[in-house]
């Protein structure tokens, strides 16, 4: 039985934080995030991860297989032999290796989990990651993030999803040659050459003009769906479009793939600038029903609960579920492509076209202010500023689908009667560094004359040195002044 149009989000997983003062500045733990979009000389130089005590017992046995979050069931967790992986809402993430054993196995975390007896740990070498095992069963899973903030992540064992849906997500690559419109309000037609052959997507989009992809090569995540869709209805033998209906009268022996069922009318949904749905249940069951996508206005709605014939069509339809620019090798290429985000998303929140938070907490003569904005539930833009007496760090940063791609720290303080600005930029590539900046300004006459005088200074590339810290990052992208609170006690 069709499902007609799915609509995908993208998981935002990407945890981000910098730890600063005016005295000094900490290096932080980098994590990698390895996607599809990897190097093979990327890919070549992660090395898989070696336990110095790995398990091969019952434990290993019930771990491998799918653990479905109890909170979020779009989110799989998969456990192989020797690998793991995460889909979320169909799409799968790249596989990584990992070691369950008796303490965690990963650089950061290795000394802090020197544990006796039959606790057991999940590392990641890869992310730099390692989880605590609560509870491990056949059937159920409970972990927490070492190092995070101690909650608790829960799973129940489920069988393979892909046994189980004929519409796996599929990934493709190729240049966009045309972008058509259909119509429908939000919908596109995609014409993608894929090594000299043409493939057709439909793509819905309110938020740009999909005309910025034509020429482009691109990369897209989609799924295929199967969808049934009206050809004609009739009512006593005479269709409701009158001489515009593609059937003339009742027919039993149809031509082509079109396919008919007669049954009472129910309305599912009713059109707007979209197609409408309403099902046809020749029996009383609800595995008889066939559902029917059309333009559903006033002459179905007349028809509601009463006999009726439908003709349709079956077919399998691939809708786009992510769209983006394939990544060049030329890190001058992707500098451009950061700028080009970056000025999006600074005209998105000086515009009001993203949702903005603003928390300021302070302690004593200190005080921290954080800053963040969303574009439907996607985190685009985060900064905290932690300022005394004597000066301000602020650190921004700048994501697009889910990645850190920019980091700019500005600290500004004075000592005596001379002010001092340091900026440092940072551009990512797949949240790696690609390239870092620096420059220095300092005099007399206060921030306003430095910020003028930093501004006309020449930007020098230095080695890029900074690390993240995805675990003290969840807490920063969900604050509130609660939990602003809670970290940054005033005793």
């Amino acid at each position: 039985m069709i499902k007609y149009l799915l609509l995908t989000s993208v998981l935002f997983n990407s945890l981000l934080f910098v730890a600063c003062n005016n005295s000094s500045n900490e290096s932080e733990k980098e994590v990698a995030t390895p996607t599809d979009l990897e190097t093979k000389e990327e890919q070549e130089s992660v090395k898989p991860l070696e336990a110095e005590a790995p398990i091969e017992n019952q434990e290993q046995a019930w771990l491998i297989g799918y653990w479905q979050s109890t909170e979020d069931p779009k989110s799989i967790v998969v456990f192989e032999a020797n690998n793991r992986y995460s889909i979320y809402d169909g799409v799968k993430e790249k596989a990584q290796s990992y070691v369950l054993s008796n303490a965690c196995q990963n650089s950061s975390d290795k000394s802090s989990s020197n544990v006796e007896g039959n606790e057991f740990y999940i590392s990641v070498n890869q992310q730099d990651m390692c989880w605590f095992v609560l509870h491990l069963s056949d059937k159920e899973l409970a972990l927490s993030l070492v190092g995070g903030r101690g909650n608790t992540l829960r799973y129940h064992k489920v069988p393979n999803p892909a046994q189980h849906s004929g519409n796996p997500s599929s990934r493709v690559e190729g240049v966009v040659k045309k972008v058509i419109e259909t119509g429908i309000y939000g919908l596109y037609g995609l014409e993608l050459e894929i090594n000299g052959v043409s493939r057709y997507f439909n793509y819905h989009v309110e938020e740009m003009d999909p005309t910025k992809w034509e020429q482009k090569n691109v990369i897209l995540q989609f799924k295929q769906v199967e969808e049934v869709t009206e050809v004609d209805l009739h009512f006593n033998g005479q269709s409701i479009y009158g001489d515009l209906g593609a059937i003339k009268k009742d027919a039993e022996n149809l031509e082509g793939d079109i396919q008919t069922v007669q049954g009472v009318l129910n309305i599912l949904e009713v059109s707007g600038d979209t197609p409408g749905l309403y099902s046809v249940a020749p029996g009383s069951g609800e595995t008889d029903k066939i559902n029917v996508i059309a333009f559903v206005y006033d002459e179905h709605e007349n028809l509601e609960g009463k006999e009726v014939r439908a003709y349709y069509s079956v077919g399998t339809v691939d809708y786009v579920q992510s769209i983006q620019l394939k990544r060049s090798s030329n890190t001058e290429d992707r500098i451009v492509y950061i700028r080009e985000k970056f000025a999006h998303i600074t005209s998105g929140i000086k515009s009001g076209t993203y949702d903005t938070t603003h928390i300021q907490h302070a302690v004593g003569g200190e005080f921290a202010n954080y800053e963040r904005a969303t574009f439907e539930d996607e985190i685009r833009f985060m900064s905290v500023a932690y300022c005394s007496d004597h000066g301000c760090v602020k650190t921004s940063y700048y994501f697009w689908e889910g990645a850190l791609i920019f980091k700019f720290v500005e600290d500004s303080h004075w000592v005596m009667h001379t002010d001092e600005i340091v900026e440092k930029r940072t551009y990512y590539d797949n949240e790696q560094e690609i390239k870092c900046l620096e420059r220095t300004a300092k005099g007399t006459g206060g921030y306003e004359v430095i910020k003028k005088k930093i501004g006309k200074t020449k930007q020098n590339e230095i080695p890029c040195s900074d690390r993240l810290d995805r675990s003290s990052m969840e807490a920063l992208l969900q604050l509130t002044k609660e939990t602003a609170d809670q970290l940054y006690p005033s005793n």
